[in-house]
């Protein structure tokens, strides 16, 4: 592990500056999902190596600075579930080191054996008809997320809130019951957006295909099939949402499973669009 000692740090950081100073880049954002998780003793010092690794690097970066005279930006990537921040982060301390955090706020739901329901993978807000909506499952919302890396010591301009591109894919128990909240037995298949609108033409899936307006969310069954994804419309609202909030601004995630292929939307002339949820996310943010 290269955060585990002050000699692999070193080399670590050393390796990131010279990668940065080779291509010319603007600077290195830390995705490690996640430190101390899943909870392990032996894994419990990660959370204290994780704050270690953004001192030597903002330490390293900072030096740099005065003799370029060019800032280096240090970002990280953390996420947006209560269990894991409580036991991966010191957001306070985190605060004095990186310019910014990608706040990785999707895979709310993910199927598992002690946890079998389809549900959004990046609701905005809580949908009022889950039958579990209580307990953790009411922090599984972007804007609960946003809002507590906030209150635990994160500045808000430093918060750059996610979207996602790509949608989940699930298997129902029954295909009758296919709400939000309903049984599932497998899951967790990912879809790029492309994919997720060969699924709604297939079929005539798109007669069964919803959009949540408390949450933001639209989802789509076809029998057993389902799907919770993003799309031009749910993508705008969380941009209008996190730019009316005063955070920090947008991390997409990711370019490639938006649709690059031109196969889900046109523009106002009837010409198919490259990166259609991209193009709608700058155009909420431009024209709010």
């Amino acid at each position: 592990m290269a955060s585990s000692t002050d000699d692999r740090r070193k080399r670590f950081v050393n390796s990131i500056l010279q990668f940065i100073r080779q291509y010319r880049l603007d600077g290195v954002d830390i995705d490690w999902e996640f430190p101390a998780w899943p909870r392990k003793l032996t894994q419990y010092s990660e959370r204290n190596d994780f704050i270690s690794l953004l001192r030597e690097i903002r330490d390293r970066f900072d030096r740099e600075e005065q003799m370029t005279g060019k800032h280096l930006i240090l970002s990280a990537a953390v996420a947006a579930q209560f269990v894991i921040i409580q036991v991966s982060y010191k957001p306070e301390e985190m605060a004095q080191l990186v310019d910014f955090i990608n706040l990785m706020t999707y895979d709310y739901f993910i199927y598992k054996w002690y946890w079998p329901y389809v549900g959004h993978n990046s609701p905005l807000h809580s949908p009022l008809n889950l039958p579990f909506n209580f307990g953790p499952a009411k922090t599984f919302t972007v804007k609960w997320s946003a809002e507590y890396w906030m209150r635990i010591g994160m500045p808000k301009h430093k918060i750059m809130v996610g979207i996602p591109t790509y949608g989940k894919r699930y298997i129902l128990f029954h295909e009758k019951v296919n709400f939000p909240g309903a049984m599932a037995v497998s899951g967790e298949d990912d879809m790029t957006y492309s994919e997720v609108c060969n699924f709604l033409r297939r079929n005539n899936t798109v007669e069964v295909s919803k959009y949540d307006s408390i949450s933001h969310s639209p989802y789509a069954h076809n029998r057993r099939e389902w799907i919770s994804f993003e799309n031009e419309q749910s993508a705008s609202q969380k941009a209008r949402w996190i730019r009316m909030e005063n955070f920090g601004g947008i991390m997409i995630f990711s370019l490639n499973a938006d649709d690059y292929r031109q196969q889900c939307s046109n523009d106002d002339n009837g010409r198919l669009l490259f990166f259609p949820i991209h193009m709608a996310i700058r155009d909420a943010v431009i024209h709010l």
